[in-house]
């Protein structure tokens, strides 16, 4: 399971922590066996809110259970 509760990985940089945050996304994909959830609270639900540059990896993931 996988719990996300921002925007970003770690604090102080926010660029750098959305990088961080999509490089994580990605690398969900690729770990065996996938995580059987992944929990989106505070602010880490506007990662699945409509306009998202996160949605893509999101839906990928969904894609592979």
């Amino acid at each position: 399971m996988v719990l996300i509760d921002g925007e970003t990985v770690g604090r102080g940089d926010d660029t750098l922590g959305a990088v961080l945050m999509k490089s994580l996304l990605h690398t969900l994909k690729e770990i065996k066996p996938l995580p059987w959830r992944l929990i989106l609270i505070n602010a880490g639900v506007k990662l699945a809110q409509e306009g998202s540059d996160y949605l893509p990896v999101l839906g990928q993931l969904e894609e592979l259970g």
